[in-house]
């Protein structure tokens, strides 16, 4: 696959990618994301281990609610996401969550451990030699409590496991998605401009070819203008995402749309490094507006 994109495209891709093998669905959430918002390049040249998040919440003519979910992210030397500490409350009582990632030597997250209060989520990826996913497994076991016991689970407490065959061809690229039977069931094909550059895909089931197709518009920078997924078959429903930037091409704003009506809504304020301070979502049907305050560990 063309890896001539800059780092917001790039970034998402590789989540993208990893996200349709399970999903194959847009998902603003997982789009602005924090791999995306605190990307390598920023928190490696400004030498940050850690962020700090706090969370406020208002409803249209309600009061500002302190939230007492926080989250903590850990970085490495290189600037990767490598740790996530979360309070969340649930039914009236904190629980910690902790999600790890592993990287593989193309950058791409190879491993994500997501440990809770009831057990465990793993899911784990491998790569062939152009870095593109071949497998992907995930499971689920409940009574682990700390991340050294994840080490002693064997292939067999995998609970879903796929495979994936690549053609190449001229601007496209076809992925055949294999069972854990080693059965074919779908197939997404991957069209690529001329510079490059992603411009359509589709994914089909094999069984009753009921298909998807996304589309991605960019602006004159180059960067993701747009989004767009037609339902399957023209079951369930269209989505849409749009993005805007600003003058330092930083992604300041992005929309979510379902059929056409907006949905969700995020807005990013940044410092005068580019750092992100300030996460906004506000849910369109009621107006509930979440605020995410970053703190870094910088002096």
């Amino acid at each position: 696959m063309r890896k001539t994109f800059i780092f917001i495209f790039s970034a998402f891709l590789a989540f993208y990618s990893n996200f349709l093998i399970s999903q194959n669905s847009l998902n603003l959430i997982d789009f602005i994301d924090y791999h995306v918002v605190f990307p390598k390049e920023k928190i490696n040249s400004l030498n940050i281990s850690k962020l700090d998040i706090s969370v406020t919440q208002k409803k249209k003519d309600d009061i500002i609610r302190e939230s007492p979910t926080t989250k903590t992210l850990y970085f490495n030397s290189e600037g990767q996401l490598v740790h996530l500490k979360e309070y969340i409350e649930r039914n009236g009582f904190l629980d910690t969550t902790l999600t790890y990632w592993f990287y593989h030597s193309s950058g791409q997250i190879e491993s994500e451990i997501l440990l809770n209060p009831y057990g465990v989520f793993v899911k784990r990826y491998s790569f062939d030699d152009n870095d593109r996913v071949i497998s992907f497994k995930q499971f689920q076991k409940y009574g682990v409590k700390h991340l050294e016991e994840i080490k002693s689970i064997n292939e067999s407490g995998f609970t879903v496991q796929e495979s994936y065959v690549y053609q190449d061809f001229d601007n496209q690229v076809k992925k055949t998605f294999f069972n854990s039977e080693g059965k074919p069931y779908a197939d997404l094909i991957q069209y690529f401009n001329s510079f490059g550059k992603l411009e359509k895909e589709v994914f089909r089931l094999h069984r009753t070819m009921k298909s998807s197709t996304t589309a991605f518009e960019y602006c004159n920078k180059g960067k993701l203008k747009q989004i767009s997924q037609s339902s399957i078959s023209g079951e369930g429903k269209n989505k849409k995402i749009t993005f805007e930037y600003d003058d330092g091409n930083n992604l300041n704003s992005a929309k979510y749309y379902e059929n056409d009506e907006e949905q969700k809504e995020y807005q990013l304020i940044y410092d005068e490094r580019g750092l992100l301070l300030y996460k906004l979502i506000k849910n369109a049907s009621n107006e509930f507006i979440t605020v995410f305050k970053v703190k870094s560990d910088l002096i």
